[in-house]
């Protein structure tokens, strides 16, 4: 599933999603470029969760900023459910880790349907 490009005019219906994981990053980060086939992977396992990135030095982006302001490093991760923030974490998450603190913070309490043959199905 494609990861969305978060910007200042989809941001705020961005995050309104039933379930959504926004990742900020900046141009030239090699941690960002490292975290982002690991992010796609995820994204293609949950098509169920909406994952957006936002890059932070093109365009302006003021309202992410403003909301979760300073961004002291790259990658930052901010979890969404149904327009509340669930977690926020700076750097870099191994797959396996993302997965779980996307599961226990945006999917669980919600209906989802995973197939026990899908790599997801099978890890829970």
């Amino acid at each position: 599933m494609p990861i969305t490009e978060i910007t200042d005019k989809n941001y705020a219906a961005f995050k309104q999603n039933e379930r959504a994981v926004l990742v900020a990053t900046t141009s030239n980060c090699e941690y960002c470029e490292a975290y982002k086939p690991g992010v796609l992977e995820l994204s293609d396992l949950m098509p169920y969760v909406n994952f957006g990135e936002a890059v932070l030095d093109k365009g302006h982006l003021g309202q992410l900023k403003r909301e979760y302001g300073p961004f002291e490093g790259t990658p930052d991760t901010i979890l969404f459910r149904r327009g509340e923030k669930t977690l926020r974490f700076p750097g870099y998450e191994h797959e396996r880790i993302l997965i779980d603190l996307v599961i226990s913070n945006v999917v669980v309490g919600s209906t989802v349907y995973v197939p026990t043959d899908s790599p997801i199905g099978q890890i829970y």
